[in-house]
């Protein structure tokens, strides 16, 4: 079990991010199209829709019923990609008392890294490049603080290198990192009630009631 974490840190890049790929989805076990829904840019719902490829290569699309209880809803296809929801996305102060215990290390870096030496900005990289990887990221880093907490310093340099690059990135106007993070856990809090639910519905199944 310490060595949960491996497959995740051999997705990280050289420099710290992580990218938002079907591995990755494997990797800390959330479908694809998931992972998009619950990301706070507006661009990553707006490409999705029931007949998407995203959706189509879900192995849990399927179950409807789960997709309801998603933390916003997509938007309509024509809307402006560059738009954000930060603001429907708890602040991270509101996820604090469900962190391990160890989130605050990741979340309050002393470095602010000058924009000449390790910041990138989306007109560089490219907008769409540059959401997947700071969302993949910010999802890593939660992914780490909720499955492998009792770990911490085994995966405490892979995250503090993640979150270096996150906190050195210019992201697109209305994100910060503040509410990346913030979305990556309100998604694990999700992903948990979700599992609780399912499980309660399999004890109170009644083959009668049907």
């Amino acid at each position: 079990a310490s060595h949960d974490y491996l497959p995740l840190v051999q997705l990280q890049q050289a420099r710290g991010p992580f990218q938002l790929t079907e591995s990755f989805s494997e990797v800390v076990q959330i479908p694809l199209d998931r992972l998009r829904r619950a990301s706070p840019y507006a661009s990553h719902r707006a490409s999705l829709s029931p007949t998407s490829p995203g959706a189509r290569s879900s192995p849990e699309a399927g179950h409807g019923g789960e997709d309801s209880e998603e933390p916003s809803a997509a938007p309509q296809p024509g809307s402006p990609p560059s738009r954000s929801t930060c603001s429907e996305v708890p602040s991270a102060a509101v996820w604090a008392q469900a962190d391990s215990g160890h989130g605050s290390e990741s979340d309050t870096g002393p470095h602010s890294a000058a924009p000449s030496e390790a910041g990138v900005s989306w007109q560089d990289v490219g907008l769409e490049d540059l959401e997947s990887t700071s969302w993949a990221t910010a999802v890593a880093l939660a992914w780490l603080e909720h499955r492998c907490a009792g770990f911490f310093e085994e995966w405490e340099l892979v995250a503090a290198k993640a979150d270096a690059w996150l906190q050195a990135q210019r992201l697109p106007e209305g994100v910060d990192v503040g509410c990346l993070k913030g979305a990556a856990r309100h998604l694990f809090l999700l992903l948990r009630h979700w599992d609780e639910n399912i499980k309660l519905n399999m004890l109170c199944y009644n083959p009668n009631n049907v």
